[in-house]
């Protein structure tokens, strides 16, 4: 199977508009920021604000101590295989 130029493209347009939404609120299925990176996820719970999904999340515990991620955190699989159905179910804001 090749991916043509043009799904690769408006794919990772996706990833990065769900990933720079500037305005977030809390919650599943409410909208929200969500984390594509561990790092970003430590430093989005480290200043108050709750990510609504991260990469991997059933994994962050194992690698990452502190800060812990809260439980209703989203699980939005792996970075190279993410789970588009969800994160347009998270409906992350855009502007």
């Amino acid at each position: 199977m090749t991916i043509d130029r043009r799904v690769l493209l408006q794919a990772a347009g996706l990833v990065a508009l769900t990933a720079c939404s500037p305005v977030a609120r809390d919650g599943f299925g409410r909208g929200g920021v969500l984390a594509l990176d561990w790092a970003l996820a430590e430093t989005m719970i480290a200043i108050g604000k709750r990510p609504a999904g991260v990469v991997a999340a059933a994994d962050y515990a194992k690698f990452v101590i502190e800060p812990a991620l809260p439980p209703d955190t989203a699980d939005l699989g792996l970075q190279q295989e993410l789970n588009f159905e969800l994160i347009a179910a998270l409906r992350p804001r855009s502007s």
